[in-house]
């Protein structure tokens, strides 16, 4: 058996000093167990919640002192130790991603407008406001163009993660070349 913790690759019989503890299952411990659900954030591949079953088994190295108590106020009544892949927080939603994406392009907008401006070029960008629709849809040349983009890392806009600049499947890369995402 292995330990059903995402990143603990315990298994039993390998070492006697880790115990094997299967999910609390009697009716009166119900919320405990949905504690347990809660604190290994595990998801199936479809991206639904996982629920265990029967087997499944959680390791001892997962409790403060390395075995788990029945005590509710001690700190091993739930598993609290975890790889280190638990302190990233959880996916943001891409609509978060979009959204925030426009909010900042008034603050962004703006000085690429100026710069046409000086440059003589007849045409101006508009300014988008939060909640409203971009010209042409979230997939417009505005937002679209290397310029934007340019304007935006310009503006002192840190781009750590692609998934901010990602639009949906119809829309441009960071280097605003059309690409699927």
């Amino acid at each position: 058996r292995y330990c059903c913790v995402v990143g603990c690759h315990e298994q039993e019989g390998y070492d006697p000093d880790v115990r094997f503890y299967q999910f609390p299952a009697k009716s009166y411990e119900a919320e405990r167990r949905k504690l347990w659900i809660q604190a290994v954030r595990r998801l199936k591949p479809d991206g639904t919640p996982w629920l265990p079953t029967s087997n499944s088994r959680i390791c001892s190295r997962h409790f403060v002192g390395n075995k788990k108590s029945t005590i509710q106020a001690h700190p091993a009544y739930l598993p609290t130790i975890f790889p280190s892949c638990y302190n990233r927080p959880p996916p943001r939603d891409y609509a978060d991603n979009l959204e925030r994406l426009l909010s900042c392009t008034s603050r962004c907008v703006r000085p690429q407008q100026h710069r046409q401006q000086k440059e003589g070029a007849g045409t101006s960008t508009p300014d988008l406001k939060k909640g409203s629709e971009p010209p042409g849809g979230a997939c417009s040349p505005l937002l679209t163009s290397p310029e934007f983009f340019y304007v935006m890392c310009e503006q002192s806009m840190e781009v750590k993660d692609r998934d901010v600049l990602t639009l949906g499947s119809q829309c441009a890369d960071s280097q605003g070349s059309p690409g699927a995402v």
